[in-house]
């Protein structure tokens, strides 16, 4: 009985599978972009001496970003 079930339920594990990995992938890659664009943004900001503060928070929250999709 339990080899019928696991037949007739492998197309629906393999379906969710492959998405729920698509979505992963998907997920890391968005994670990645805004981690980089966030630091560009707090590198341009750090260069004007009233945007320092913000500058830093920003690249300091982008290393995070990246450093949290990779791991």
């Amino acid at each position: 009985m339990k080899l019928i079930i696991d037949i007739i339920s492998f197309p629906f594990k393999l379906v969710f599978g492959i998405v729920g990995f698509i979505l992963k992938v998907t997920g890391k890659i968005i994670g990645a972009i805004l981690g980089i664009v966030l630091i560009a943004l707090g590198v341009m900001f750090t260069i004007t001496i009233v945007g320092a503060p913000l500058g830093i928070s920003l690249i300091i929250s982008g290393v995070f970003i990246l450093i949290g999709c990779f791991l």
